[in-house]
């Protein structure tokens, strides 16, 4: 996996220094909307812990929510009411977001900040998405090892299939993250690397749909 990992930080830097730009845009956006409403005024960016292969981390994103759905903790966030999770048809229903929260989410913008994420090696582009503590153990028990196996990624064979299949089945949402990981346990170096990009370019299709929501 050298060569996967050594893709993962080369690009990460590459697309921060190319998205620095919008990157601050989005930051100026969330400080003006707190300037003209109160209520929304937060801080730029979240901080959630998460597990990646059994160990915790903080993931980083754009802070999307209006404050009074958040309760902070020890410098970490956590929603009081938080989004749908593709786990056993249950987990999260959002709560307020914010004006500019709500364009964020449905383009996948506010997951930008995962980038430091993959250059700090907490994630990789491409694997199975990171949960909360709770949720982690209880994938693992319904089967979903490539979750303690791999390396969370920002994308993956169930994010690249949101168009066409029925993510809220945790059987089908488990065999299309195992999937990825029989195929890759039979490629070597240079194949995984390709699996990888045509599974990011297929991301993209779901990206520009603007199903975020």
């Amino acid at each position: 996996m050298y060569l996967k990992y050594f893709f993962d930080k080369v690009i990460s830097f590459l697309l921060l220094s190319i998205l620095s730009v919008p990157v601050t845009v989005i930051i100026l956006s969330i400080i003006i909307e707190g300037l003209i409403k109160p209520e929304y005024k937060r801080s730029c960016f979240l901080l959630e812990k998460r597990i990646t292969r059994g160990i915790p981390f903080m993931i980083c994103k754009f802070n999307i929510a209006c404050p009074q759905s958040l309760n902070i903790k020890n410098g970490a966030a956590f929603f009081i009411s938080y989004r749908r999770d593709l786990i056993e048809g249950e987990g999260y229903i959002i709560g307020n977001l914010t004006p500019v929260g709500n364009i964020l989410k449905k383009w996948y913008l506010d997951e930008l900040p995962q980038l430091f994420n993959i250059l700090a090696g907490n994630m990789t582009f491409v694997g199975p998405r990171p949960l909360p503590p709770p949720l982690f153990d209880k994938s693992l028990k319904n089967g979903m090892i490539a979750k303690k196996i791999l390396r969370a990624g920002v994308t993956g064979t169930v994010q690249m299939n949101k168009s066409c299949a029925d993510l809220s089945n945790s059987e089908i949402y488990s065999s299309l993250e195992i999937e990825y990981l029989k195929n890759i346990d039979k490629m070597n170096a240079l194949e995984i690397l390709c699996y990888d990009i045509s599974i990011i370019f297929k991301t993209f299709y779901v990206l520009f749909r603007g199903e975020g929501l």
